[in-house]
């Protein structure tokens, strides 16, 4: 057999389709390295993780959730860390746009690893909420009273008179039968009573709320405070809520919302809708069960129609 000369252009056989080898190039030393590269064999992890780092809004979400845990001390409030640091990452979200929304899609769609680049970044982000929200509604309370005289054990119908003076527009929260001194006829409430409790243990129930609907069980619902704050302490406090009947000089919690009531109610906010000057509010100022975003909505909505006018 005739050794093949790769210079030398063989003879092209008439019946066949034998490729013109003259017509191609041999490949430089630089492209054989090429080819070797690209022949790598690689997994879905291994590419994924390659990318990840190639990615500059993977790598900044990275930092992010490295630095999240050691707060300045001279930034002072606790919430203007994680508020810093969530708005560094949204811009380097808007700088590397064309990656996030293509991780996004990975991620909806079919995951790819161009879509792992993205999870540090909602990593963060989340990291980032959840410290802003650490405090809940007492860290909120606590900024509107900012600098606001407080009285507490007051009570205010019994110095209406005198209190009334001290403001242009009062925001009455209380039970809106008692404010007009039961003259229709009392409303009914539900009421609750805890028993708050100390144990021995690091975690009774892994959750903040659970609540109970069984008949069998004596008490409603069970609070575990410290996981409002994702606590760490050795002990854990907890208070079982038991639902009670209602009478007058009883702390109400829950309106009683069936005809008769409503109906009850619906005089009572005649008279307070003519009441000048007095906002009435709350679940038992509109005798009305509000969850807690349902009634900020509602105060914020009160609030915004009352500064613009």
């Amino acid at each position: 057999m005739e050794n093949f000369d790769p210079n030398k252009t063989p003879k092209k056989q008439i019946l066949s389709a034998q490729i013109d080898l003259s017509k191609f190039e041999r490949a430089t030393d630089e492209e054989k390295r090429q080819q070797d590269v690209m022949s790598e064999s690689t997994s879905f992890f291994k590419d994924g993780m390659r990318k990840l780092f190639k990615n500059p809004l993977a790598v900044a979400s990275l930092i992010v959730l490295a630095v999240l845990p050691v707060r300045p001390a001279a930034l002072g409030d606790a919430m203007v860390y994680p508020a810093v640091m969530l708005v560094l990452l949204l811009a380097a979200c808007a700088a590397n746009w064309e990656a996030f929304f293509s991780g996004i899609r990975g991620l909806v769609k079919t995951p790819s690893p161009d879509s792992l680049s993205i999870l540090p970044a909602i990593g963060a982000a989340l990291q980032c909420i959840l410290m802003l929200a650490n405090g809940g509604y007492t860290a909120m309370v606590e900024k509107m009273l900012d600098g606001v005289e407080i009285e507490l054990g007051v009570d205010y119908l019994a110095r209406k008179a005198e209190l009334d003076k001290l403001a242009d527009k009062i925001v009455y929260t209380g039970p809106v039968d008692a404010y007009f001194d039961y003259k229709l006829g009392a409303l009914q409430y539900r009421s609750v009573r805890f028993e708050t409790e100390v144990l021995d243990t690091d975690n009774y129930q892994g959750n903040a709320v659970v609540n109970y609907t069984d008949a069998e069980t004596p008490y409603t619902r069970i609070i575990e405070h410290k996981h409002f704050e994702f606590g760490t302490q050795p002990k854990t406090v907890i208070s079982r809520e038991y639902s009670a009947e209602w009478k007058k000089g009883d702390e109400p919690y829950y309106p009683v919302n069936d005809e008769k009531n409503s109906a009850l109610y619906a005089a009572y906010k005649q008279l307070a809708d003519a009441e000048p000057g007095v906002l009435f509010g709350g679940r038992l100022g509109e005798y009305k069960y509000y969850d807690m975003d349902k009634v900020i909505e509602a105060a914020l909505s009160v609030a915004e129609k009352e500064l613009a006018e």
